[in-house]
C-alpha cells in the first residue's frame, strides 16, 4: 500500500510538471497569390472567409484586404498568373487578424511621380507603431522581390501609391502559432503511462 501512495505522489509530480511546462511558438505561413480572385473585382473579405466584389468566397486565411482589385492579364510583371492585386486606392491596405512577424512579397511599379511605399504596423488597419517600412520600384515588366522582418507582431500592412500605379503578387505571410514544447508532451505521456501502471498495481493487489 505504501508503494502505491509513493507512486501516486511520483505521477502527481510529473503531471503538475507537465501543465506548467512552457509553450514555445512556431512559425506558419500564409501564401495568398490572387489567382482565386475573381478578376476585375475588389479583393476585399475573399481571403478572410468572406467574398470578393463578384460575390465569390474564398478561404479563411485571416486576411482582409481594403482597396485593392485584383487585375488579370499577362505581361504585366506578375510572378504568378493570370492575377496580381493593384491598389485601386491612393492607400490600401490588408489586415492580418492573427498577427504576422515578416511579410515578403513582389512588387512593380507602373508610373507615377511619386515613390510607392509599404509600412509595416503593429495594429489593425494602419494604426499603432511603425514596425517596419520600405520603398518599392519593382521592375514592371518582371515582379521584384521584397522581405520585411522586424520585432514585434504586427496586425497589418500598408500601401501608398498613386491609384493603379502599383501591382503586387505572390504575399508570404509568417505567422507565430504555439504549440506544446516536446519536454511538455513527454512528460504527458509518462505520467499517462505511470498512472496506467500504478492501476494494474492495485488491481492485482486487491485480486
Amino acid at each position: 500500500m505504501k508503494r502505491l501512495k509513493l507512486l501516486g505522489i511520483a505521477v502527481s509530480g510529473l503531471l503538475s510538471m507537465a501543465t506548467v511546462h512552457p509553450t514555445i511558438a512556431r512559425a506558419a505561413t500564409i501564401y495568398i497569390n490572387f489567382d482565386d480572385v475573381t478578376s476585375y473585382y475588389d479583393i476585399g473579405e475573399f481571403y478572410n472567409g468572406g467574398t470578393d466584389g463578384f460575390g465569390a468566397t474564398g478561404p479563411n486565411y485571416g486576411v482582409s484586404f481594403y482597396n485593392f482589385d485584383a487585375f488579370s492579364g499577362t505581361g504585366w510583371g506578375q510572378t504568378s498568373e493570370p492575377n496580381l492585386a493593384n491598389n485601386s486606392s491612393a492607400l490600401s491596405y490588408a489586415n492580418v487578424y492573427g498577427g504576422f512577424t515578416s511579410i515578403s512579397l513582389t512588387n512593380g511599379v507602373y508610373g507615377g511621380t511619386t515613390t510607392p511605399t509599404l509600412s509595416v504596423y503593429s495594429g489593425l488597419n494602419g494604426t499603432g507603431t511603425l514596425l517596419a517600412g520600405a520603398a518599392l520600384a519593382g521592375n514592371p515588366s518582371l515582379f521584384s522581390p521584397i522581405t520585411l522582418g522586424f520585432s514585434g507582431t504586427a496586425y497589418s500592412f500598408v500601401i501608398s501609391s498613386e491609384t493603379y500605379m502599383l501591382g503586387i503578387d505572390d504575399v508570404s505571410l509568417v505567422t507565430p502559432s504555439t504549440v506544446p514544447e516536446p519536454g511538455t508532451i513527454t512528460l504527458l505521456g509518462i505520467g499517462a503511462l505511470a498512472a496506467a501502471s500504478a492501476k494494474r498495481r492495485m488491481h492485482f493487489t486487491e485480486a
